[in-house]
């Protein structure tokens, strides 16, 4: 039997499938087979994303502090 640690690549592969399977679906749902609408859709996930990445990014600082302690 396989340890967790050795299922890792495999389970990070097909949840990043899984994922883009769901956003390119929803994607499509929602610009109903146009292809402007399509890239307007596409626009508007990579504008959420940056932001929200930007919004939840830890400080520096704290960064280095958690790695210092170990994680906590």
């Amino acid at each position: 039997m396989r340890s967790p640690s050795q299922w890792s690549g495999l389970l990070f592969a097909g949840s990043l499938l899984i994922r883009m399977a769901v956003a390119v679906t929803g994607f499509y749902l929602v610009s109903h087979g146009d292809w402007r609408k399509l890239v307007a859709c596409l626009a508007g996930f990579l504008i959420a994303r940056i932001a929200v990445t930007q919004l939840i990014r830890i400080p520096a600082d704290k960064s280095a502090r958690i790695i210092q302690e170990g994680g906590q």
